[in-house]
C-alpha cells in the first residue's frame, strides 16, 4: 500500500503486530526496512495514495458511504 505526506512510501503490515508497518520503499526521510507506528501515520497527517491503504488507516468507510448497499 502507497501513503503519501510530501512524498510517497509504500509499507505492509507487520503480521504479528497489526499496529506496526514495515517500508518496503522509502525515500530519503522514511528507509527502506525501517519499521512505522500506525499512530505516527495518523499523528503526521499521512493519506492514503491507493485503494488498500484507505481501506487499512479507515476500514468502516465503505459502510459509512454506502449503508444501504451494504446492509
Amino acid at each position: 500500500m502507497k501513503l503519501k505526506y510530501s512524498g510517497v512510501i509504500e509499507v505492509k503490515p507487520l503480521t504479528d503486530c497489526p499496529d506496526w508497518l514495515v517500508i518496503i520503499k522509502g525515500d530519503e526521510r522514511y528507509e527502506t526496512g525501517d519499521r512505522i507506528h500506525l499512530g505516527h501515520l495518523e499523528e503526521n497527517g499521512f493519506t492514503p495514495a491507493d485503494c488498500e491503504s484507505l481501506n487499512f488507516l479507515d476500514p468502516g468507510k465503505t459502510e459509512r458511504l454506502c449503508p444501504p448497499i451494504i446492509g
